[in-house]
């Protein structure tokens, strides 16, 4: 492309354009309708694009002949034109200067931005179980089996939970939670413990769960399950969890999946090459892969685990996910986490922010949003905090907070 002789231009980047600024050295353009990106170091290019957030200039710019001499700019200029990231017009006398609508993020229920007050308003009115999701009942922790990542795996992924002190969550408890929930958002209950076959209440939680309209999945550990267990004949979804003691169970568990006309989906946790090669040799039709760090595989991680720039593009990004990025963490954002203890977590490894025995979840939640142990857990320590890729980046999980790294990426 060559841009035509004028002495002034109006220059402007459409609105689909992300743009970072994030490291200070660099200016990264993405385009959330196709993936494509354009980095740039040079200071004059860099301010360019900065003087476009300018509020007074309303999204567009006026670029001089002078400055497209210099070729760095030129080449910059052209190559957004050309790829679709935004266009140059000559200026005619004529016309008024034209006017865009630059992405902003701008939340109307930006936690941060609220007064105490506020908030304490939606407490009192119950706007605040809005923002609710999800929430994940353990109700019980007792378990026989001795997995050997079996306290690591479940504070990484939903899993199961052992304790010796073998607790039980009553089910008047479990009521008072559905009862408290039953016209927010939620519409997805997870029911996990240690061997929930062995939760002692079974017949009235049955009765109890029955009289709410939400989507019930039960978590099983593969080595607890037992296809022939009449309970199961009351669980719609069934999720199987296979923590890699690898035994002849796995082929009795794919025949009961295909037998069954209800949804039934394995969650393999794997530590290693063989644990996955190990999933091929078996025919299971829902499945999902979660690696586990057992503390000893670091460098599983870092080869499998790790995200690359080339996997980090390797899907495109939303403008709303990235702007989800800069504000909340989609990984725990709305999610509860409820023991047989009563002690709520909104993440595992987190401090608790109530107990459900003695406070509403209303107060739980609202305890949440002001101490923010995770739900607003972004991409703000460690090298993180000035990548230009941060909030294109997906948020901090559990996996950072078990290895002890603020970041798992091999981006330099």
């Amino acid at each position: 492309m060559k841009i035509p002789q004028s002495d002034e231009y109006w220059f402007f980047l459409y609105d689909l354009v992300y743009v970072s600024f994030e490291d200070k050295t660099n200016v990264l353009l993405y385009n959330t309708s196709n993936g494509k990106r354009l980095l740039n170091n040079k200071k004059d290019c860099i301010q360019i694009v900065k003087d476009i957030y300018i509020p007074a200039n309303l999204g567009v710019v006026k670029i001089t002949q002078q400055q497209l001499t210099k070729p760095e700019i030129y080449s910059f200029i052209t190559q957004i034109v050309e790829e679709g990231f935004g266009e140059i017009r000559i200026i005619d006398n004529l016309e008024d200067k034209p006017i865009l609508l630059l992405p902003i993020l701008n939340l109307q229920n930006d936690i941060e931005k609220m007064t105490k007050d506020e908030i304490d308003k939606m407490n009192v009115g119950s706007d605040i179980l809005n923002y609710l999701s999800e929430i994940n009942i353990y109700i019980n922790n007792t378990c026989f089996q001795h997995c050997p990542s079996c306290k690591l795996s479940g504070l990484q992924v939903k899993s199961c939970i052992k304790s010796t002190a073998q607790l039980n969550l009553s089910p008047e408890i479990i009521e008072s939670v559905l009862s408290q929930i039953q016209y927010s958002p939620i519409k997805k209950i997870n029911i996990l413990g240690g061997n929930i076959f062995l939760y002692p209440y079974w017949e009235k939680l049955f009765f109890i769960l029955e009289k709410y309209n939400f989507k019930y999945n039960y978590w099983i550990n593969h080595l607890n399950f037992d296809p022939h267990n009449p309970l199961l004949s009351s669980m719609d979804s069934i999720h199987i969890v296979i923590s890699f003691s690898l035994n002849n169970k796995l082929n009795e568990l794919a025949l009961f999946a295909k037998k069954r006309n209800k949804i039934t989906h394995f969650h393999f946790l794997i530590e290693n090459e063989n644990h996955f090669d190990g999933i091929t040799t078996i025919d299971f039709d829902n499945y999902s892969v979660h690696p586990i760090f057992n503390g000893t595989n670091y460098s599983f991680f870092e080869k499998n685990v790790f995200l690359s720039e080339g996997d980090l593009f390797e899907n495109v990004i939303s403008m709303r996910n990235i702007f989800c990025n800069q504000k909340v963490n989609q990984n725990y954002f709305g999610f509860l986490n409820i023991f047989p203890n009563g002690s709520v977590k909104s993440s595992m490894n987190t401090k608790k922010i109530g107990n459900i025995k003695k406070d509403s979840i209303l107060n739980i939640t609202y305890s949440e949003l002001i101490k923010n142990t995770s739900w607003r857990s972004i991409r703000n320590k460690g090298r993180c905090k000035h990548c230009t890729y941060r909030f294109i980046c997906p948020p901090p999980s559990n996996y950072e907070q078990i290895i002890g790294k603020p970041d798992l990426c091999n981006i330099s």
